[in-house]
């Protein structure tokens, strides 16, 4: 049987659309058939993340998440992607009750940027994940430090993510912009973009080299895992 990436999507619906347009249009092929096999359990229905991290009392997505990575399994999937980032926050419970290798998109990022010598790095996520320090942890292991935006840009994080991907509308990019020359203006080498939904965002701006689209890092390493190159000229 060949190999499948399985990709847990709906987290949030247009993010998992994107991320699946980022693997195939960063795949060096030369036809229909060296594209990589992939399956898809797309599940807007999971409950919201960072209720859940902020809240315990609220309904636990992880349960939903496993069902789905038991279903990738059993469709012949080999290895699973998670285009959500705050559901990393469950990374380690989902290796142990998925059957399957999932991968760490944090761990991903925190690579690739001790790769590049960055030094420190601002992050625009969720506020489950900043308040897990999902990022944080990943990133001081590596010798980098770690900035978030302070309290008002964090709630303009929030709007763009739940006011605007998540409700189908189109994000000011200058409050996008404004965020992340603050954090590059607070010491960040690099602004991450933390939650997938502001990879939907930057799709339709301006390529910029201080910024770095944690998905787009999480769509190339599906495309190594699976023996694929990725297109050099692609941005």
């Amino acid at each position: 049987m060949d190999s499948k990436l399985g990709i847990i999507g709906g987290m949030g619906p247009m993010t998992t659309a994107v991320f699946i347009r980022m693997i195939v249009s960063m795949t060096d092929v030369e036809r229909d058939q060296d594209h990589i096999p992939m399956v898809i359990e797309h599940c807007p229905g999971v409950p919201d993340r960072t209720s859940y991290i902020l809240d315990k009392k609220s309904p636990n997505p992880s349960e939903a998440i496993i069902e789905a990575g038991k279903s990738l399994a059993a469709a012949g999937a080999t290895e699973i992607a998670i285009p959500c980032f705050t559901a990393h926050y469950f990374h380690d419970i989902l290796e142990e009750h998925i059957p399957i290798p999932v991968i760490n998109g944090i761990e991903v990022v925190a690579d690739q940027l001790r790769k590049d010598g960055v030094n420190t790095a601002g992050v625009m996520a969720t506020d489950g994940t900043v308040a897990a320090d999902i990022f944080k942890t990943a990133l001081e292991k590596k010798g980098i430090r770690c900035i978030y935006p302070d309290e008002a840009d964090q709630r303009g994080v929030m709007s763009l993510i739940f006011d605007y991907v998540k409700a189908n509308r189109i994000a000011p990019r200058e409050l996008f912009f404004e965020i992340c020359d603050h954090l590059r203006s607070a010491g960040a080498d690099t602004v991450i973009l933390g939650c997938t939904e502001f990879s939907v965002i930057a799709e339709s701006l301006e390529y910029r080299e201080d910024i770095t689209d944690a998905m787009r890092l999480l769509a190339a390493r599906c495309i190594a895992d699976f023996d694929k190159r990725i297109k050099t000229d692609d941005k």
